[in-house]
């Protein structure tokens, strides 16, 4: 197994606006949301951002158009029965949890900040067990182990209900 080629995924990955992405712009809240995903100071209280809002409102525009180019953004889109951890196990094409742990803390070191994981969970997402999933996964990677930034994109109302923290 190639120890680098989950490091690099981490690295390489990137969230772009697509030309067809309708953006409004929203500087003040545009320069809140950046301000808090790539601040220096380790607040442990802030381990993870939750964007909820109403359906089409626009949160996925908002956090595409902040994240727009940075590398070390990597994307997971849930679907119904994947918690977060599998399809992250997925993504890297690794399936020991350590390994996963390692390729983020090795990012960290070779970007000079926190990788960010941003989790967009569509409103087809409903199995109460995938949102508790994301929850823990939050507190356990953003706060517990530190090994990255986690935002997490709530498509309606009833699943950002369902995330904790």
């Amino acid at each position: 197994e190639d120890r680098e080629r989950p490091v690099r995924t981490i690295i390489d990955s990137k969230v772009r606006s697509t030309s067809t992405d309708v953006y409004i712009p929203r500087s003040e809240l545009s320069d809140k949301l950046k301000a808090a995903v790539f601040s220096l100071k380790e607040d442990l209280q802030d381990y993870f951002i939750s964007i909820t809002g109403n359906r089409e409102a626009g949160k996925s525009q908002l956090i595409r158009y902040v994240l727009d180019g940075y590398d070390g953004v990597l994307e997971v889109s849930l679907e119904n029965d994947t918690p977060p951890r599998m399809a992250i196990r997925t993504i890297l094409g690794v399936t020991d949890e350590n390994a996963v742990a390692r390729a983020f803390v090795e990012a960290e070191s070779k970007l000079g900040r926190k990788p960010i994981i941003l989790i967009d969970i569509h409103e087809r997402v409903t199995n109460p067990n995938v949102l508790d999933a994301v929850s823990n996964f939050a507190k356990d990677f953003g706060y517990e182990k530190k090994l990255a930034k986690v935002l997490v994109v709530c498509s309606t109302a009833a699943t950002a209900a369902g995330i904790t923290g």
